[in-house]
């Protein structure tokens, strides 16, 4: 493997902080305090899990590039053992996955009265609070008909239906 180059001035850093490190030692009463510390904000209620799965398994979808989106058809939000909603979502091709249940989402796909409908989701970027925060804005539209106007998971569905009809 090829050494990396360093700049003079990172040299220069990096033999400071190594020079100062010699000279001290940890004290495991201030890591014992800093644990203490972060396990009591890790069992508070406002804890947020950075989780990619949900209780059921469903991988969750982060959206982070502008523009991008999803094509699929939309669950009822449900809500997960942590205290997150989720939004179970069927894409075209019959994977299930979840969306994350933020708040400025729930209030487009309410507006649209989405659920249970295929719905195109478009990650637009984020929009800053008078707080300070920023909250993540999406656009939920009707998905673009495919050549038969359904998408795999729909036709699947239909097919499913048929066949059951037939049995009766």
């Amino acid at each position: 493997m090829a050494k990396q180059r360093r700049s003079p001035a990172e040299k220069q850093i990096a033999e400071t902080i190594q020079a100062e490190a010699s000279k001290h030692t940890p004290d495991s009463h201030a890591f014992s305090r800093s644990a203490t510390y972060t396990d009591h904000a890790q069992k508070s209620k406002r804890f947020v899990r950075n989780r990619i799965r949900t209780g059921d398994g469903l991988p969750i979808k982060r959206f982070r590039v502008q523009g991008e989106s999803v094509i699929g058809t939309l669950g009822e939000p449900r809500s997960e053992w942590s205290g997150e909603t989720t939004l179970p979502f069927v894409l075209d091709d019959g994977r299930v996955i979840a969306l994350p249940g933020n708040k400025r989402l729930q209030s487009a796909i309410k507006k649209a009265k989405a659920t249970f409908l295929r719905v195109k989701i478009t990650y637009l970027g984020k929009l800053k609070t008078d707080f300070g925060h920023y909250e993540k804005v999406y656009r939920v539209e009707v998905a673009p008909l495919g050549k038969e106007g359904l998408g795999k998971a729909g036709r699947a569905a239909i097919a499913k239906a048929a066949k059951e009809a037939k049995g009766k």
